[in-house]
């Protein structure tokens, strides 16, 4: 999807349509979706102390 977006809102756009605003808003808030630099949690096991940084959206 990440590497395809643009090219479908451009053709979307040629066609004299494009996309609704709902919908190009959508798409880029699923991208954001799992990375990290939008937002993470650190987790830490009491016993093990291994830790995991998840991801939060």
């Amino acid at each position: 999807m990440r590497d395809h977006l643009a090219t479908l809102l451009a053709e979307a756009s040629e066609l004299g349509r494009g996309l609704p605003r709902y919908v190009e808003r959508d798409f880029a808030r699923f991208l954001e979706c799992g990375v990290l630099a939008h937002g993470f949690a650190r987790v830490r096991g009491e016993s093990c102390k291994d830790e995991l940084l998840v991801a939060v959206s």
